[in-house]
Formats: C-alpha cells, sequence, structure tokens
C-alpha cells in the first residue's frame, strides 16, 4: 500500500497515477461500499483512497466490519424477539430470522456503509 500519492509527468503537467490494484474478492458489504463511494456525491473519497492506495484495506474493513456487527444486532434481536422454533415450524422460523436479519442490517449499514 502506498501512503503517498504518485505523479506521472505528461507534456508539462504531472497527474495522479490512479492505476487501481485489483480488487480483493468482496462480499455483499463491500460491494455495496463500492457502490456507494462511486455514486457522484461521494466521488471526493472515492478518488481519495484511490489516490492513497487505502480503497482496497477500506472495502476489506467494511466487509469486516458490517459482518461483525450484523451478526451482534442478531444476536441481540433473537434475544428479544424470540420466534417459532426450528423443529416445530421450519418456514416460520426461516421468515423470522430473515426479518430480523433485515432489521439488523437497517440499524446497522447507514453507520458503517454510509460514513
Amino acid at each position: 500500500m502506498r501512503d503517498t500519492i504518485v505523479y506521472k509527468k505528461q507534456d508539462n503537467y504531472l497527474i495522479p497515477d490512479l492505476e487501481q490494484e485489483e480488487l480483493p474478492p468482496l462480499g455483499k458489504y463491500g460491494r455495496m461500499r463500492l457502490a456507494y463511494l462511486e455514486e457522484i456525491e461521494q466521488q471526493v473519497k472515492y478518488l481519495l483512497l484511490l489516490m492513497k492506495g487505502k480503497l482496497n484495506q477500506d472495502l476489506i474493513d467494511t466487509e469486516t466490519m458490517a459482518h461483525e456487527r450484523v451478526n451482534q444486532c442478531m444476536k441481540e434481536l433473537v434475544k428479544t424477539n424470540p420466534g417459532p422454533t426450528k423443529e416445530e415450524n421450519l418456514m416460520a422460523w426461516v421468515g423470522h430470522m430473515n426479518n430480523l436479519k433485515h432489521q439488523a442490517e437497517e440499524l446497522v449499514l447507514p453507520e458503517i456503509l454510509y460514513r
């Protein structure tokens, strides 16, 4: 990883070398963060991370933080909202767990992905 911005000379101008390193395999949250950074309103953040060579690390960090927080919220939501047992009614249990996961993502995504 580079900590400084590297420039290349083209004619009489110094232009930042924005060649991006190959992206690591990203999961759902890393891809969502990348899509968010590529939006027009967030292009400054995207370009700064790209120029400093920290884009990949930011995406990986976002991925791991989001997974940890969603899992933590899921555990808390399961304790406060117990649903049907898996053995009694599998489809109701799956629906309940999906609802809890969506709730956890709604709580976590704004604070982690859209920072």
